[in-house]
């Protein structure tokens, strides 16, 4: 099954919202396709190329109008990453909304986000890491989601 992330799906929701100024129906069509097409990673998920500023066999990427679906495959899932312009630079945009993630979600791992900001600072580093932070900050996520549900209500 096919996993969208919460920036990918935050994506998705940026490009819907920047068509639907001009046209809701071609919104909804460019968004459909989009989503379409990425189910067609349940069949075959190594149908995308290899991104190509990862060079990691399991980041890989699809094309769609003009923008660039980048995922990962794992043994069980294919989770989308992000969804963005062909023309954005794709590394600033994950690591600016995931750090803003970790941020805005989790106060006690503030430290670490120094930490990362600090390791990935070198541009080789940070295509090596990239991977490293988004399974960081799924941890995170599930860490919150966790502690949420032991709150009273």
């Amino acid at each position: 099954m096919v996993k969208w992330s919460q920036p990918a799906k935050n994506d998705l929701r940026q490009i819907y919202d920047f068509i639907a100024r001009d046209s809701r129906f071609y919104a909804q069509k460019v968004t459909f396709e989009i989503v379409k097409k990425s189910e067609k990673l349940n069949s075959f998920p190594e149908a995308g190329r290899i991104v190509p500023e990862m060079g990691d066999n399991n980041i890989r990427e699809l094309l769609i109008y003009s923008y660039r679906i980048i995922y990962e495959i794992s043994p069980n899932k294919v989770e989308v990453l992000a969804l963005i312009h062909a023309k954005r630079n794709f590394l600033n945009d994950l690591m600016s909304e995931h750090l803003h993630l970790l941020k805005s979600h989790c106060e006690q791992c503030r430290h670490s986000i120094i930490l990362l900001s600090i390791v990935v600072c070198g541009a080789s580093l940070l295509l090596f890491n990239i991977v490293i932070i988004t399974r960081f900050i799924s941890a995170c996520q599930q860490y919150i989601d966790q502690s949420e549900r032991s709150l009273p209500g």
